[in-house]
């Protein structure tokens, strides 16, 4: 799954980020219908959310 954000206006630097991560089922965030990329990807940006100045250009999540 592929989203994208919002532009940020001005003088900018830009960063390249890989993570890869392993998800606990038991947690009991993963949702039932199986969109387990959209749930870990809303996770992932809902962390970032409030850091200043930092905006998620997109967001890749696969599932291996």
């Amino acid at each position: 799954m592929l989203l994208r954000a919002a532009e940020i206006k001005g003088n900018t630097m830009k960063f390249h980020i890989s993570v890869s991560v392993k998800v606990d089922p038991e947690e009991n965030f993963l949702p039932i219908d199986g969109l387990n990329e959209v749930a870990v990807a809303d996770v992932i940006r809902a962390l970032l959310y409030d850091v200043d100045g930092l905006i998620i250009e997109n967001i890749e999540v696969r599932e291996k």
